[in-house]
């Protein structure tokens, strides 16, 4: 037999095939739409479409292992998140803008922050690991 043979890996299937499918098509869905998708997040949505449809909970165990398989399986990869680049509707921001003038007219600059400085104060912490799909 030859060497290349037996290190041959076999394709990984997934144990419900429906609950893939779905779950691939909402990551897509997601990404349409520019929301971060988190593997946390994916987890979560899986179990809650298993239970949507009806799968027992020990069926599956949706665990970092499940999660990268699943991810392979569909092609999705994980990328670190930088910048705010692209992270807004500037239609939207061009629109709301005046509005937000306004109602920032009424306080002191030293009370006005910009959102990045906000999270940094309260120690919010936004997702930096985004998955997107690579077909």
């Amino acid at each position: 037999m030859p060497e290349t043979d037996l290190k041959a890996k076999r394709p990984r299937v997934a144990r419900n095939a429906g609950l893939d499918e779905v779950l691939a098509t909402w990551v897509l869905q997601c990404q349409a739409k520019r929301v971060a998708v988190t593997g946390e997040l994916i987890k979560t949505k899986a179990k809650a479409l298993a239970a949507r449809l009806g799968l027992s909970e020990d069926q599956s165990n949706y665990s970092n292992g499940w999660l990268r398989r699943f991810q392979e399986r569909n092609g999705l990869k994980c990328f670190r998140v930088h910048g705010e680049s692209g992270s807004a509707d500037q239609d939207s921001l061009d629109a709301a803008l005046p509005s937000l003038r306004e109602t920032i007219a009424g306080y002191d600059k030293r009370d006005v922050f910009n959102m990045d400085e906000t999270g940094e104060r309260t120690r919010i912490r936004l997702p930096y690991l985004c998955i997107v799909c690579m077909c």
